[in-house]
């Protein structure tokens, strides 16, 4: 398991190799690096615009080479926002009096999901709180619905959950229902960790959390999906964390990450936590994302909302990530006349009007794949 040697890691050892040699085995033997090399590249390009340049550049050319501009849309449907967890930049914590409580019942949810198919849509996220009127059995009888239902209009959806960490035996409840791929945000992976998730909820649990890819991959879920919240705690050290969990994972069981996530902090009903001074500044977001695509070349971002048209397009260049277009963070979000509404979000988004982006996108060069 992670947690057992993730301390282990959190003081690194300085690397001899130079910068050019360290960026060679990145492009041509990128299995070959440890975390310590990449430490050294990190620290290499962090106030070095040319050495950003540089890396952004290649990763660029090699994605256009393999993915020709094309982009994966993908598209969240929240299933609840009651939860018993406390998170302090989340609006669906548990001690937050503004938000509308709701649950997509199961009507609403295939009147939804037939919304969401005829759209085009076949990457679907389901999302969840940590709201126990949903156990694994039921986001499995969830996921076999959605199979179903794509089926029976002639397509094959791609089906991942971002849930709660739950146990082996439940991960093989949900592989047996077919399953895709399985999401976390880490959060944050510092000593930090306890002060944003009190120690009276279930998430308080850091090192059941972290282990999390360990139990769904042993269960048979190969495709898996991390990211750290930027802005909870020194950027610096949750990238090289969040990689070295990647690494770990890619030593252990031969298993790339399936996708990367880069949110940052935004807005929730209640809080007002983006002037954090943990948050990344926009040159070095964009420089993190690339070196995530250097290090893990057949991974894709989640390229999501909470960032403006114009960000995300400096982060997709050469294509092969999963683009957000439509995206409500509440229940129902996609029945509701307004997309993005205050007092139902768990945090806030921009929004993108679907036919104007994927006509922008076009514009661009890109060919986006519903």
């Amino acid at each position: 398991m992670y947690s057992n040697i993730l301390y282990s890691q959190l003081n690194y050892r300085t690397s001899n190799n130079a910068f050019a040699t360290l960026l060679e085995t990145a492009i041509a033997h990128y299995t070959n690096l440890e975390i310590n090399d990449i430490r050294m590249l990190l620290n290499e390009c962090i106030n070095n615009k040319e050495k950003k340049a540089q890396i952004i550049d290649i990763v660029s050319n090699q994605k256009s080479q393999k993915h020709n501009n094309t982009l994966q849309a993908i598209i969240p449907q929240y299933h609840t926002s009651q939860c018993i967890d406390d998170c302090a930049y989340c609006g669906f914590r548990k001690s937050n009096p503004h938000v509308l409580r709701t649950e997509l019942n199961d009507n609403d949810f295939e009147k939804e999901l037939e919304l969401i198919l005829s759209w085009g849509y076949t990457n679907i996220e389901f999302v969840y709180s940590n709201d126990t009127n949903f156990p694994a059995k039921r986001i499995a009888e969830r996921i076999v619905k959605a199979k179903r239902m794509g089926k029976s209009i002639g397509k094959e959806l791609e089906i991942g959950i971002n849930a709660p960490p739950l146990s082996l035996e439940d991960y093989r409840i949900l592989n047996d229902a077919g399953i895709d791929f399985v999401l976390l945000w880490m959060e944050t992976y510092s000593d930090s960790y306890s002060k944003w998730h009190p120690n009276n909820t279930p998430k308080s649990d850091f090192n059941y959390r972290i282990d999390i890819f360990d139990r769904s991959i042993q269960a048979g879920i190969k495709k898996y999906a991390f990211a750290v919240l930027f802005g909870l705690s020194d950027w610096v050290e949750d990238v090289l964390n969040l990689i070295a969990h990647g690494l770990y994972i890619r030593k252990t069981y031969g298993v790339e990450p399936y996708i990367i996530g880069n949110p940052r902090l935004k807005r929730a009903m209640g809080l007002n936590v983006e002037n954090s001074r943990f948050i990344i500044d926009d040159e070095n977001y964009i420089f993190i994302n690339y070196l995530f695509k250097l290090i893990f070349p057949e991974t894709k971002l989640f390229i999501n909302t909470r960032e403006t048209i114009d960000m995300n397009l400096e982060l997709i260049k050469g294509g092969g990530d999963f683009f957000t277009i439509d995206c409500g963070t509440f229940p129902g979000a996609y029945l509701n006349s307004e997309l993005v509404r205050d007092g139902q979000e768990q945090f806030h988004t921009s929004y993108y009007n679907r036919e104007k982006t994927v006509a922008l996108l076009q514009e661009k060069g890109y060919k986006v794949i519903f």
